[in-house]
C-alpha cells in the first residue's frame, strides 16, 4: 500500500477553553480519544551537563497534549497529586484535553530524573520515595468516568506504567470493543514481563522503543522481535527507533514498512516517545486504523516536540502548522511501501 494512498480523513484543530467536558459534549463534541498514564515532575541533565530542573512532565501530560494538535474530543486518565502544579492543568484544559479523569491521589508527586547520553538513551531515576509502590501512581478501571465509557470513544492509548495496571486497562477497553494503544513499560522482574506479554492480547497496536524490545526479550533484532510480539495478539508493532524513526510491522501479511525520522533541531527528546504516541493514537482513530498514516503522523509529532523543553515545543503548535509539516513529511515519503524484510544480524 503506497504512502501516497494514506492519510488522515480529517484534521481537526483542538476546541480552545472548556474545562468543564459535560459542556463541551452538550455543544456537539464528546470524548473521542483516551490517553491514560502518569504526572510528574521532570529533572533533565542533557550529554552537555547542562539541566533543567522542575518541568512538568509524564507520559499522560505529551500524549494528550500531542493527540490534541490533531483532534478534539481528546480526554485524560490519570491520578493528580496535590503537588502537581495547577497551572499546568489549567493548561491541559486550555487545549480543549478532558480533565474528567484525573482521579485525586494523596500522595506525594512523583519527581524523576531524566539522564541522556549523546547517542540517544535515557536514564529514568526515581528521585523521591514512593508510598505503596509506582502501580498506586497509575491508573486503573476504577478511576475511570462514565465520560469515558460512551460509545464515542474511538481509541485509547495506555502510556508506560505498571504492567499490572495496562493488563486491567486493556482488559477493560478491549471488553468494550475499543481499540487499545499500548506503550509499554520497564520490565525489572521476569512477572512483570509476562503480564506484559499477557496483555497483549487485548492490544491492537504495540509501541516498544528499541530499548524497551531489549528488555522485554532480550535481543535487538528487529523484525523478530515485531513478529514474536505480534503472536501474543497486537496486529500491528510498531518500534520506535529515535533519530532513525521507526519499524511498522503489519501481522496480517507479515509485512514491514521503515519510517525516518522528520528532520529537526532538537532541544530535549524528554517526551518524544509518548508524543509519538498520541499523534498515533489521532492518527489511526481518524482513519480508521491506517496504521501507515497513524505512524507518519506520529514521527511528524515527536519532531514537534523534541524542539524546545519540557511541552514547550506542543504548547506553540497549530493545527495548520502540524498539518503542513505532516504534507511535507508525506510527500518526502510517498514511496514507501510494506514489504517483506529479514533482519541481517
Amino acid at each position: 500500500m503506497p504512502l501516497s494512498g494514506a492519510g488522515p480523513q480529517v484534521l481537526l484543530g483542538p476546541l480552545y477553553g472548556h474545562k468543564n467536558w459535560e459542556d463541551v459534549e452538550k455543544l456537539g463534541t464528546p470524548v473521542k480519544l483516551i490517553v491514560t498514564g502518569n504526572m510528574t515532575i521532570d529533572d533533565i541533565v542533557l550529554p552537555d551537563g547542562r539541566t533543567r530542573m522542575g518541568l512538568p512532565g509524564g507520559n499522560a501530560l505529551y500524549a494528550s497534549m500531542a493527540a490534541s494538535l490533531w483532534s478534539d474530543g481528546v480526554a485524560i486518565l490519570t491520578r493528580k497529586t496535590p503537588g502537581y502544579p495547577p497551572q499546568n492543568i489549567q493548561k491541559i484544559a486550555g487545549m480543549g484535553i478532558c480533565t474528567d479523569g484525573m482521579a485525586p491521589f494523596d500522595r506525594q508527586t512523583m519527581r524523576i530524573w531524566q539522564i541522556y547520553e549523546s547517542d540517544g538513551r535515557r536514564t529514568s531515576i526515581q528521585r523521591n520515595l514512593v508510598v505503596g509502590g509506582m502501580e498506586s501512581y497509575s491508573p486503573l478501571p476504577a478511576d475511570i468516568p462514565q465520560s469515558y465509557r460512551r460509545p464515542s470513544v474511538q481509541a485509547v492509548l495506555l502510556c508506560a506504567m505498571r504492567a499490572e495496571n495496562q493488563y486491567q486497562l486493556a482488559a477493560d477497553f478491549a471488553g468494550r470493543g475499543v481499540p487499545v494503544l499500548l506503550d509499554p513499560p520497564e520490565v525489572e522482574q521476569e512477572h512483570e514481563r509476562q503480564r506484559l506479554l499477557t496483555a497483549l492480547q487485548y492490544v491492537d497496536v504495540f509501541l516498544p522503543s528499541l530499548q524497551e524490545v531489549e528488555e522485554i526479550l532480550g535481543h535487538g533484532q528487529l523484525h523478530r522481535a515485531a513478529r514474536q510480539f505480534a503472536r501474543y495478539g497486537p496486529r500491528y508493532v510498531v518500534i520506535k527507533l529515535g533519530q532513525e524513526g521507526c519499524l511498522v510491522y503489519r501481522r496480517q501479511d507479515d509485512s514491514f514498512v521503515s519510517l525516518p525520522c522528520y528532520n529537526t533541531r532538537a532541544v530535549d527528546a524528554t517526551g518524544a516517545g509518548d508524543s509519538f504516541g498520541g499523534g498515533f493514537l489521532a492518527g489511526y482513530a481518524a482513519t480508521g486504523g491506517d496504521v501507515l498514516a497513524a505512524a507518519c503522523q506520529a514521527t511528524v509529532t515527536a519532531s514537534f516536540a523534541v524542539e524546545d523543553y519540557s511541552y514547550g515545543g506542543l504548547l506553540r503548535t497549530g493545527s495548520p502548522q502540524a498539518t503542513q509539516r505532516l504534507q511535507v513529511y508525506r510527500q518526502q515519503n510517498s514511496g514507501r511501501q510494506f514489504g517483506r524484510e529479514e533482519d541481517s544480524e
